[in-house]
């Protein structure tokens, strides 16, 4: 970016700029010795991560989207082990559900 330049729409803000937050994309793999139906269903019902997934404080519906949950968007609040706190917010563009 030159000066007086703006970021791409998604592109992260310049390093310093307090009014565009910087984007990331975390991506995990799971194994889990149960079966896909249960490990659907616990994914799909946000409200209750916090009951499961360690540091995360809580979930809010932002937006609830269609009837299969595509645009649903919630916002999440994490304690994380360093002692620093996250926000995220997420919006559900696919789903693919196990068959």
């Amino acid at each position: 970016m030159g000066p007086g330049s703006e970021p791409a729409p998604g592109d992260p803000g310049s390093p310093g700029d307090p009014d565009r937050p910087a984007s990331f994309e975390f991506v995990s793999r799971w194994q889990l010795r149960t079966d896909r139906r249960r490990v659907w269903d616990a994914l799909v019902d946000f409200h209750r991560w916090p009951e499961w997934w360690p540091g995360l404080h809580d979930v809010e519906q932002l937006r609830q989207g269609a009837p299969d949950g595509i645009g649903q968007k919630a916002t999440s609040h994490w304690h994380a082990p360093l002692g620093y706190r996250l926000q995220i917010t997420i919006e559900a563009v696919e789903r693919a559900e196990p068959e």
